[in-house]
């Protein structure tokens, strides 16, 4: 029986896109800003180099916020790592219950996958799989509908957003039947 992040991440588009990262001949990773940034001016590799007229970011507008969409395109990523990162740190100092960790992994990763827009419809039908009970408005009193949005902030903040009165509730009640003991 497969974990829910098993059937989700079988791609592993997430280790890819690390990978690249800080990978020097990948041109959307960061090697090129943070040499940009350290050095005033760059000249061994072709594709960092400075261009004859300029300086790395010496003149740059400090109000200028484009070279901070390269970074912010790329943080949840780099969110998602580190927390994971953490996890196996703590675990290490302090052995971690297993269905935590689990639970942990698959909650971080399905919503990261979610709200990224990676397989969105793969995930949201694994995730409603995966509900034990189904969300019910306390103001309406109806089931929830499970949207994307709704199964990301479940996954993320307990609880959902009526689609029909607009209403937060908890929802604290689902678990996963195969962590089931």
């Amino acid at each position: 029986n497969k974990s829910p992040v098993t059937q989700t991440s079988n791609r592993n588009e997430g280790g890819e896109q690390l990978q690249t990262i800080n990978d020097k001949n990948e041109l959307n990773g960061f090697q090129m800003p943070f040499q940009h940034a350290v050095h005033l001016v760059t000249t061994l590799r072709p594709q960092f180099r400075t261009s004859s007229e300029n300086f790395n970011f010496i003149f740059k507008n400090p109000l200028d916020d484009d070279s901070y969409d390269f970074c912010y395109e790329r943080l949840p990523m780099i969110l998602l790592f580190m927390s994971h990162v953490i996890i196996q740190l703590l675990d290490r100092m302090k052995k971690m219950d297993e269905m935590s960790k689990q639970l942990f992994e698959t909650r971080t990763v399905m919503a990261y996958q979610l709200i990224s827009g990676m397989h969105q419809l793969e995930v949201l039908s694994i995730f409603e799989g995966l509900l034990t009970v189904r969300p019910e408005c306390r103001q309406c009193s109806r089931e929830g509908k499970i949207t994307v949005y709704n199964a990301a902030r479940m996954l993320l903040k307990s609880q959902f957003r009526c689609t029909f009165c607009g209403t937060l509730s908890p929802f604290l009640l689902f678990s996963y039947p195969e962590f089931a003991d």
